[in-house]
C-alpha cells in the first residue's frame, strides 16, 4: 500500500471463522505431509 492510500478490500474474520481456518491449515499441512511421504516411498520426512 502506498502512503495516502486505502485498501482496495477489508477482510473481517470472527473468532469461529478463525478457528475454521486453522482447521483448514491443519487439513492442508496434514495432506502435504502425506504427499511428501508418497514421493520419499513411504518414508515419513520431518519439515519444521
Amino acid at each position: 500500500m502506498r502512503s495516502g492510500e486505502y485498501p482496495q478490500f477489508l477482510s473481517v474474520l470472527t473468532l469461529e471463522s478463525a478457528r475454521e481456518m486453522e482447521k483448514l491449515y491443519g487439513v492442508a499441512i496434514e495432506a502435504i505431509h502425506q504427499e511428501k511421504e508418497k514421493a520419499a516411498g513411504g518414508k515419513r520426512i520431518e519439515t519444521e
